[in-house]
């Protein structure tokens, strides 16, 4: 690839891909620290709440991006990913509220904000290449 080639990628795609690298990096921060976040909740909790968390949220994931697969319509598979764009986003968002006026516990506020993170990233980037 060329550096004119490059430039041309670059600001096609330049915003896109500045948005998948943001959303891993705030993914991947939120996974390392999730640790912290767990011993300010809890310092009793248990460490086998990141494979049960983790194995929830995987086979979910797993099974709406692939469910997408199912949809041959490029228009109805756009919003598809859309709606599942914006899932993601209430589930982030809506446990967080939710965790903080007390309505939900720990455990659901970080498998569901791990869920809406997942489905954002996953769900752009499998229709995006």
């Amino acid at each position: 690839m060329t550096a004119e080639d490059k430039r041309a990628v670059l600001k096609e795609y330049g915003i896109g891909i500045i948005g998948i690298g943001l959303v891993y990096m705030m993914l991947t921060t939120m996974r390392d620290f999730s640790v912290e976040i767990w011993n300010e909740i809890d310092i009793h909790w248990d460490k086998t709440v990141f494979s049960i968390t983790e194995a929830v949220t995987g086979i979910v994931v797993l099974m709406a991006i692939g469910c997408l697969s199912l949809i041959r319509n490029n228009i109805k598979g756009f919003w598809g990913t859309q709606y599942i764009i914006a899932l993601g986003l209430l589930l982030s968002g809506g446990s967080t509220l939710f965790f903080y006026i007390h309505l939900i516990t720990p455990f659901w506020w970080m498998l569901l904000v791990g869920k809406g993170m997942f489905f954002n990233l996953y769900t752009y980037t499998s229709r995006a290449f």
